[in-house]
């Protein structure tokens, strides 16, 4: 996942890499710079000193390093990379949709914004789940002590 691989694959909530994948945001090699959101997404999460190392030398990284530097979810051998992704999506999917949903809003509201706001917007977001369906389901089955079975509201 190189250049616009690289991108897009910051893009995302979840990365699984394989043991032998390389990742990075070479633009700079061949005069270019990574302009569709590339930079700002790997400053936010590496900070600005490997961001800086890593984008201005066009640094491909191997998996273990992109591992230990929180840019993917998990790294796993070539052979059970595409095993890995759907079981995630299996485990994603067996969550409350509108809680998935509103976490993620928190988290990313939460990037950008002052921790006042960010904890302001993380209790609107709770207020919208509580008393639905999804939240009664939940709280009906941890009670039970049985797994939640959510509809797709």
């Amino acid at each position: 996942a190189l250049g616009g691989g690289c991108e897009l694959a910051l893009s995302c909530d979840f990365r699984v890499l394989a043991e032998t994948a390389k990742i990075g945001l070479p633009e700079t090699k061949i005069g270019a710079v990574a302009g569709a959101g590339g930079v700002q997404k790997l400053l936010r999460y590496v900070g600005r000193g490997k961001a800086l190392d890593w984008i201005l030398r066009g640094t491909h990284l191997d998996a273990a390093t992109a591992d230990r530097w929180g840019l993917c979810s998990a790294v796993v051998p070539g052979d059970k990379l595409l095993k890995t992704a759907i079981d995630l999506a299996v485990e994603l999917r067996q969550l409350g949709p509108r809680a998935v949903a509103q976490s993620k809003r928190s988290i990313y509201v939460s990037e950008d914004a002052d921790l006042r706001t960010a904890r302001r917007f993380g209790i609107e977001a709770l207020s919208i789940l509580v008393g639905g369906d999804e939240w009664k389901e939940g709280m009906g089955a941890f009670n039970e002590k049985r797994p939640p079975t959510f509809d797709r509201w």
